[in-house]
């Protein structure tokens, strides 16, 4: 990755007009291309999925056409009074007319009874019902044509005469359709928050031209998707604001990391790689992890979800593209105006950045520091308070009448479910296959046995195929689709009608409908929820553990991911399953759609995991300074913590305004996304995992050491060489000269004896006298500028410099290749401003080391 980011930053106008050709490219083939998505709901392998693979062998055509419902209501008479009469054959002419209509029925006519299967006025003459059959497939329907249908019809809707439009493709229009003001209050509002968090208008322009190139290569690979697989209407809404949740944050936290190398007076190129190499490296991983979950649940037998997990594919392939080269070439071309004009002018006229107050997130830090146990079992306490009502969960699929009336397909449903019954809303399908010419008696046993079912109102044959031997049966139930006593009835017909009805024979007998759709697919999701947990927390603690090397972190981690999750659903459980909270919400009660879950459960990982790896990659960055490892946890949390939040604030305004939407589908997305990101942001990254790190340093093998060298450790085992002039060479081991007391162990570990090397003028080697963990510090030192050796965790040697002034001592460490040298402000010379105890103390380049071996295997620095 640094390769890449070095070649992009060096290349960076190249890199942009690429991406724009190929953004530019991709928006006009996939404008000529068009998106095909699809209302195939159906789980592979499930009765109701068979029956539905059956329907275009029985059906004439071999297509199951999409049908539309247009509700026509007297407002102040009756639908057969000659002024409503003449509007409603007026409207059928127009709409017959339309292209992509195939056929619109009369409903005073005998054709209404055709195709409905019941009479298309109600027994109270208010209202009528006229069947739109489209051209079009009932699964893939046109939302073209069908918008035009609904245009005309709703022409005609004045004050004698309500006309409400229902049906799979009006529903699809209804569940697409975004509130404008919602939006734009959602974008002022991140832009705002953008603004204050970058605070220069180069850095929201980088912000936003990733964010521009994140919808448009999303959108663009989601379109392409569509015309092969079966893909929902939600799914390029899921990848956009996964694409963008990924990308966005990522590109937040790198400039933010830039900023601060700006501040300690690195070069731009320098501070652009470096803020890549850590928060950059952890934004690549949670893609990439994102994208081996996906790949896991095209495995899980799942249909339906196998185009929600590729859409969240492309969104993580998009996403790597994006920060791995956009990005660095965008910072480059920024360069220092990623600092605003008085910072800027600041660091030029001063050489220091702009001082910065303790807020309340130093006081935050400071309670998690001194509470962690306190903080750590509130937050676990909390979590599972809200997981408890995930118990509770029900599955399943809603209909048009949780949604608000305010939309026209609720009303549609109301006016029929009010004057005929509500189970027309959404009849069952019943495929009969056998040999139906041996015994023809066998469908009509079917249909009585069928039709006295407690529960059902009616049903009657509407196709069959005799040289297949299939049948074609409409059930209409009394309730409506997503009533538990629907979801019973199927039951019910499957175990003992059809068993009874079919005994002797060798008919075989499916069922499918909206609700036994949905019933199976949520009964499949319940099957298969422990491999998709399993799969996506692993996915959690290996990316953790590679990240981080800490099987205690990855397992924390991921136990909380889990909680998080539990919590999400208990929250959404108790919002949209509550009868009073649901009120509130402006939508009725029901069960939520597995593929919600899904989106959820894919979009919080997707959107957290990132977050995650970049707080814990800076808690654990090497201390500096004569701070602890528990201090140093502090002190991360104060530069880190803050800036995690506020992308989480971002992300959380754009998920309120998706909540914001009028149809239950939008409500229960939005606010599943918005709880599981301000359950991550306020709990999980601000309280549980800084509480958790500081909990888990006895059990660090650093902190280990750090105790038993402070136990062991005696003067007579500790040497220094003091500052003064050249040595002519390195020494012999074992003579050392004297010098002032050293205490504290820091990272690495000696394996060596004691060794001195070649000095310069003014600068000192301090070396260590036995195999004890890190290299001995001086305490307060003359002032001047020291080297030490030292070897990382990995084995790797490292020339750590320490600057000595008028107060205590500070540090920072760096790591050198063997034979290499480090220029200053090189990613591997520290050149950065290190918090420290007194003012003015700070590294700052000015000279170079390289790396040499020494007498018994350890590496001596030559300061040249």
């Amino acid at each position: 990755m640094a390769a890449s980011a070095r070649w992009c930053l060096r290349y960076r106008w190249i890199v942009v007009a690429a991406w724009l050709a190929a953004l530019v490219g991709g928006m006009i083939w996939t404008s000529s291309l068009g998106a095909a998505y699809s209302q195939n709901i159906g789980v592979t392998g499930s009765d109701s999925q068979q029956a539905l693979d059956l329907l275009p062998e029985v059906v004439p055509g071999g297509t199951v056409p999409d049908t539309e419902t247009i509700v026509l209501h007297g407002r102040t008479g009756t639908v057969r009074d000659a002024v409503l009469r003449d509007e409603a054959e007026a409207m059928r002419t127009r709409i017959t007319k339309l292209p992509g209509v195939l056929l619109a029925t009369d409903p005073y006519g005998a054709s209404g009874s055709a195709v409905l299967g019941v009479p298309p006025i109600s027994a109270n003459n208010r209202t009528a019902l006229m069947s739109v059959v489209m051209k079009s497939s009932q699964f893939a329907p046109d939302l073209g044509s069908v918008r035009r249908v609904i245009a005309v019809a709703r022409g005609y809707d004045g004050p004698n005469l309500q006309v409400e439009v229902s049906g799979g493709g009006a529903t699809s229009i209804a569940e697409r359709h975004l509130s404008t003001p919602p939006i734009l209050a959602g974008i002022f509002v991140a832009l705002i928050v953008l603004c204050l968090t970058v605070r220069s208008g180069a850095g929201v322009a980088a912000c936003a031209g990733i964010a521009g190139a994140t919808a448009v290569g999303v959108v663009s690979i989601v379109t392409v998707l569509s015309r092969h697989l079966d893909m929902t209407t939600l799914a390029p809404l899921l990848a956009v604001l996964l694409g963008l949740g990924m990308t966005l944050g990522g590109a937040i936290v790198v400039i933010s990391r830039m900023q601060s190398g700006l501040r300690a007076g690195l070069e731009a190129a320098d501070a652009a790689m470096a803020a890549m190499t850590r928060p950059g490296r952890a934004t690549v991983q949670a893609s990439l992890c994102v994208a081996l979950v996906m790949v896991g649940t095209l495995f899980l037998r799942l249909k339906v979800f196998d185009g929600i997990a590729l859409a969240a594919l492309g969104a993580a392939a998009v996403s790597v593209l994006l920060v791995t080269t956009l990005l660095p070439a965008m910072l480059g071309i920024c360069g220092h105006h990623l600092l605003g004009w008085t910072e800027r002018t600041h660091l030029r006229t001063t050489g220091t950045a702009l001082p910065r107050r303790p807020g309340f997130r130093t006081f935050w830090a400071g309670l998690v520091h001194r509470q962690p146990r306190f903080i750590a079992g509130a937050a676990l306490l909390a979590l599972t308070l809200l997981a408890i009502p995930g118990l509770g969960l029900r599955l399943g699929g809603s209909d048009p009448g949780v949604d608000p009336t305010s939309m026209s397909t609720r009303r549609a449903y109301d006016l029929i479910s009010a004057d005929f019954f509500p189970g027309l809303n959404g009849p069952l399908i019943v495929v009969a296959q056998g040999d139906l010419a041996a015994d023809p008696t066998v469908v009509p046993r079917l249909i009585h046995g069928l039709s006295v079912t407690p529960g059902v109102d009616k049903a009657f044959v509407v196709a069959t195929n005799a040289k297949r031997g299939l049948a074609m049966i409409q059930v209409f139930p009394k309730d409506g689709p997503q009533a538990t006593a629907t979801g019973d009835l199927i039951r019910r017909l499957r175990d003992e009608t059809v068993p009874a009805s079919t005994r002797g024979t060798t008919l075989s007998v499916l069922i499918s409908g909206q609700n036994a759709l949905f019933g199976d697919m949520a009964h499949r999701f319940a099957d298969e929820l422990p491999a998709f947990l399993v799969l996506e927390l692993l996915a959690i603690g290996i990316t953790v553990l590679v990240r981080l090397r800490s099987l205690l972190l990855a397992a924390a981690v991921t136990a909380t991911s889990l909680l998080v999750s539990a919590a999400t659903l208990g929250v959404l459980t108790m919002l949209f399953e509550k009868a009073r909270l649901a009120t509130m919400l402006g939508v009725g009660t029901g069960p939520i759609e597995p593929f919600l879950v899904v989106f959820v459960l894919i979009a919080v990982l997707g959107l957290s995991l990132g977050m995650h790896l970049c707080l814990l990659s800076r808690l654990r960055e090497p201390d500096t300074g004569d701070e602890d490892d528990r201090t140093a946890i502090r002190t991360g949390h104060v530069e880190a913590g803050h800036m995690v939040l506020t992308i989480s604030l971002i992300m959380l305004v754009v998920f309120v305004s998706v909540a914001a939407q009028e149809p239950r589908t939008m409500k229960v997305l939005g606010f599943g996304l918005a709880v599981g990101v301000a359950l991550d942001a306020l709990i999980l990254r601000a309280m549980l995992i800084p509480a958790l790190l500081h909990l888990s340093l006895p059990f660090h093998p650093r902190e280990r050491a750090r105790t038993a060298s402070a136990t062991e450790a005696s003067p007579a085992r500790r040497r220094s060489v003091a500052p003064g002039p050249a040595a002519p060479g390195p020494a012999a081991p074992g003579r050392v000269a004297p010098g002032p007391a050293l205490v504290g162990p820091a990272a690495g570990r000696h394996r060596g004896g004691p060794t001195a090397a070649p000095v310069s003028a003014r600068t000192a080697v301090t070396v260590d006298a036995g195999p004890r963990p890190g290299p001995a510090i001086p305490t307060v030192p003359p002032p001047g500028r020291y080297f030490t050796t030292d070897r990382t965790p990995d084995g790797r040697p490292a020339a750590v410099p320490y600057v000595s002034g008028a107060g205590p001592w500070i540090s920072a460490p760096a790591t050198v290749p063997p034979g290499r040298f480090a220029p200053p402000g090189s990613p591997g010379y520290p050149a950065r401003a290190v918090r420290t105890n007194h003012p003015g103390g700070a590294i700052r380049p000015g000279h170079r080391a390289r790396v040499a071996g020494g007498a018994t295997g350890d590496q001596s620095v030559q300061v040249d």
